[in-house]
């Protein structure tokens, strides 16, 4: 499939459904090779030319999270890594042992945490724009769609403004909101975390796989 001569991001990909921790999680895949766990950001599923690049290489899924797109209202999930475990039985329910993982913004978020509660079947860890790691201090980044978009991307330009994959996207109200380019998309779960718990993050046990935080908005080649 092109458009004016271009190929269209995600015409290989497929869709399919599992049954995991009482939700039924949708998910696009494309490729063959070892498996590449992608994990979304709180603006919901939405591929883009990388997703077409890496499916050269392995096999990509990309799950839509339980509470996001067109999927159910989420209410039942109280923490990341309550989430986390759904997304780890998700993997299992394909039939896959090990994995490389990859998570986008709020998706890094729950991929260090699936990581941390996997850590013999995750090969390697890619955290792109991680919510996770911030600096003591630093306020989360505010403002309306155009300044987020451009502070967020390097070319907001490129952003579709009405699809998440190939369906329309629509905020609901819930534990999670969600939303496409142009819209509310800040996740809304606001329990505290214990202290033991935010320690974790940092004083883990040995991590031996390979890890990859990724941040910026300039373009390089």
């Amino acid at each position: 499939m092109e458009a004016e001569g271009k190929p269209v991001p995600s015409a290989a990909f497929k869709e399919g459904h599992v049954e995991a921790d009482g939700f039924r999680i949708p998910y696009i895949e494309a490729g063959h090779g070892p498996a590449l766990v992608h994990l979304h950001g709180a603006g919901g599923l939405r591929l883009t030319r990388g997703h077409d690049l890496l499916s050269r290489h392995c096999r990509v899924i990309a799950f839509e999270m339980p509470g996001f797109g067109l999927s159910p209202e989420n209410t039942r999930t109280q923490s990341m890594p309550e989430l986390a475990l759904t997304m780890a039985e998700a993997v299992e329910k394909l039939g896959i042992d090990s994995f490389n993982l990859m998570g986008t913004s709020f998706g890094a978020k729950t991929a260090l945490w699936l990581a941390l509660q996997q850590r013999e079947r995750v090969l390697a860890l890619v955290l792109e724009a991680p919510a996770a790691i911030r600096p003591a201090g630093a306020e989360p980044p505010s403002g309306p769609p155009e300044e987020m978009a451009r502070r967020l991307y390097a070319h907001p330009e490129r952003l579709p403004r009405s699809l998440c994959m190939t369906r329309q996207c629509r905020p609901r109200r819930g534990s999670w909101s969600r939303g496409c380019a142009g819209r509310s998309a800040t996740p809304t779960w606001s329990g505290s975390w214990p202290a033991s718990q935010r320690r974790r993050w940092y004083y883990s046990a040995p991590w031996t796989a390979s890890s990859r935080p990724i941040w910026g908005t300039s373009t390089r080649s």
